[in-house]
Parts: C-alpha cells; structure tokens; sequence
C-alpha cells in the first residue's frame, strides 16, 4: 500500500437519512475512491459504516485496529448525526476521537462531524488537553 499518500478510514451511521451528507463529507474532506500503484487502483479509505457512527468506539474498535495496523490508515474521521436511533452525540463522538488518540498515540490524527438532517454539518472542536 506504499505510495498511496495518505489513507483515510470513515466512521459514520448506517441511517439511510444521513448518506447524502456522508457522500458530501467524503468529497469534501478529498477522499477519493481510487489511485493506481503499481498498476493496480487501490481505494483511498476504509469506510466503517455501524449503527451510531463515531458515538461508540467498542462497536468500531476492531475495524480501526485492522485498518490503523494493516492499512496504515493515518486520519480518522468520526461522524454523528442529529436524531440518531443509536444513541450517538456530540459529546460522545468528541469522546471516541479522544479514544482513537489516546489509542493509537502519534500514528493518527482524528477528527469529529457533527450531521444534521437537513445536510449541514459543522466540525467539533475537542478541548486542549491540558499538561500536568
């Protein structure tokens, strides 16, 4: 998977009310769908797709592990969405993105979105983590 540039996983809900937002997100973030390497096209992500996206890192955990250690996915990007049947929050999809980092130490970087409804979406801005 060398030469690939960055690899990116995107962690989002399975909710069919969301997935217009999702493709947005995609395109806008610059995830691509494919490159060639060697002659073979490769994807550009991983996509994990699970009930309550970013809001619940014990039901992704494992697709991160395979996609951090044998992808060597480098960004993270965890999504939530207003009126999730799953559960998911704001506050819960900060607290995954903390996880992931704290998990995976300096190999990745994540980010949350938070998605509406009616398509706008806005990027949660997680705390300085304060030295002690």
């Amino acid at each position: 998977m060398r030469g690939l540039g960055e690899l990116v996983c995107l962690v989002h809900c399975i909710d069919p009310r969301i997935q217009e937002a999702v493709e947005w997100l995609r395109r806008a973030s610059g995830i691509r769908y494919g490159r060639r390497a060697s002659g073979i096209r490769y994807g550009s992500f991983d996509r994990v797709s699970i009930a309550g996206g970013g809001g619940f890192f014990d039901r992704f955990e494992r697709e991160l592990d395979i996609a951090v250690k044998s992808h060597r996915v480098t960004r993270i990007v965890l999504t939530g969405h207003e009126d999730c049947l799953a559960g998911a929050t704001p506050e819960l999809v900060l607290g995954c993105a903390d996880a992931v980092e704290s998990r995976y130490a300096e190999r990745v970087r994540a980010e949350a979105v938070w998605l509406r409804l009616d398509g706008s979406r806005e990027t949660l801005e997680r705390k300085p983590k304060r030295s002690a």
